[in-house]
């Protein structure tokens, strides 16, 4: 979660995030289209948290899913690194119990 710090700058820290409704729609599609067998494509305006739902949909996949292969695409590479860097943060910190072996 972004937070502003005792000099008003932001910096990120590890919490739960509030759900809102944005995320929560986003999460169903994303389940929808895989009862379905289809794409989603996820476009958004900003405070939408694109690539924090992104990164998080293909580390749940790279941690859960064994032999799963995971595609990251985008329109420039500052966007994928974006999401990259996210990912590399969260397996990172994943729990002992999650990791593999």
């Amino acid at each position: 979660m972004d937070i502003i710090d005792d000099r008003g700058r932001i910096n990120q820290q590890y919490a739960n995030p509030s759900l809102r409704d944005n995320e929560w729609i986003v999460t169903n599609e994303i389940d929808r289209a895989q009862i379905e067998k289809k794409g989603l494509i996820i476009l958004g305006i900003r405070r939408f948290a694109k690539s924090v739902l992104e990164a998080s949909y293909v580390a749940h996949g790279a941690t859960f899913d064994e032999n799963s292969q995971n595609i990251i695409s985008g329109l420039n590479a500052p966007d994928i690194k974006l999401i990259t860097d996210k990912i590399d943060k969260g397996l990172n910190y994943l729990p002992e119990a999650w990791r593999w072996q």
